[in-house]
């Protein structure tokens, strides 16, 4: 790697932590990584992600889910037990990987019919990245059967376009049984993969005001999307969308930081000639209103010794995929 960012300002490392170390994973590390970062995170993403939020579900059926499946396959069409529930829940996540769909959702259905105690109760877990205790990202979290198998139900009927059974399980994901993160990268990879659950069951749904909502409400630092621009087009009309870009333009409200921030970029980085230049600049942040929510435009990137301006903000934001494609 020729050069990195090694650090960025206070401002932007508050607000878009969880953000960046995803983007980092997803962009950088190879997949086979990412996924390993993930499961040691207990986040079962199977999902492909984007700055689009591409929920599209994928399998990625390995040895062991074939192993898994060849010694327990006799759960299959059986009730969970005590002495069983473990193996049991295995054999179902190994079925959805296997793309036995059908086999999955009887088997994920079960475990959400089984009232004892064994599925609803939370399992606290250490970090399990060998050699990484110390590194931020790697913490803690707990787990439940009955969240695993609602997002194993989400996923399956996202395949099968069932998407209102979809998003009723989701939400008992995120409701309900609620799993925890005591680190920004487990709970940052967690939510963005509930989140892009979610879009897929509105979008299925054809439920567009949602969609809008979710990205200018919800998310208002993450609205920068192919998702947002089809629902908004679903949403409004042409006229309309000019008249809202027109008043967005004219809406937005600059404050310039009280102080400084640095950026360090390492070129040559682990040779001998490695050389950490810092870069000192006076950022700031804005908001517009975009089809009448109140969000944030994206921070320009500032070179030595510059000072952001609204006019650089303005800029920000018409060079956006949104506003290039609703033009």
């Amino acid at each position: 790697m020729r050069g990195f960012i090694a650090t960025i300002s206070k401002r932007v490392l508050r607000c878009f932590l969880p953000a960046i170390v995803f983007a980092f994973a997803g962009n950088v590390f190879a997949q086979a990584k990412y996924n390993s970062i993930a499961d040691s995170l207990g986040v079962n993403l199977n999902f492909k992600f984007s700055k689009s939020f591409d929920y599209e579900p994928f399998h990625f059926p390995t040895s062991n889910d074939t192993a898994v499946y060849l010694t327990s396959k006799g759960l299959v069409n059986t009730t969970p037990t005590k002495s069983n529930f473990d193996q049991y829940y295995l054999l179902a996540e190994a079925l959805w990987q296997l793309n036995k769909l059908d086999s999955a959702e009887s088997m994920f259905t079960a475990i959400m019919a089984c009232g004892e105690e064994f599925f609803e109760e939370d399992y606290h877990h250490a970090s399990d990245v060998p050699g990484v205790v110390l590194t931020y990202g790697y913490g803690s979290y707990s787990s439940n059967y009955k969240n695993k198998a609602c997002l194993g139900l989400t996923r399956i009927y996202i395949e099968k376009k069932m998407y209102e059974k979809a998003l009723e399980y989701l939400q008992l994901a995120d409701k309900k049984y609620l799993v925890e993160y005591t680190c920004g990268t487990g709970s940052g990879m967690y939510r963005e993969m509930i989140d892009g659950l979610y879009c897929a069951c509105y979008e299925g749904l054809g439920m567009y005001a949602r969609l809008v909502d979710f990205f200018l409400n919800d998310h208002p630092h993450d609205w920068d999307n192919d998702i947002l621009v089809g629902a908004i087009k679903k949403v409004y009309s042409p006229a309309e969308i000019k008249n809202y870009l027109r008043e967005a333009e004219n809406s937005l409200v600059f404050e310039l930081d009280k102080s400084q921030s640095s950026t360090f970029t390492t070129y040559h980085y682990g040779e001998p000639d490695e050389e950490t230049i810092e870069n000192k600049f006076t950022s700031g942040q804005a908001t517009i209103s975009l089809f009448g929510r109140k969000v944030f435009v994206p921070v320009p990137d500032l070179p030595n010794g510059k000072t952001a301006t609204k006019e650089m903000f303005l800029k920000e934001f018409k060079n956006t995929t949104l506003y290039q494609s609703l033009q």
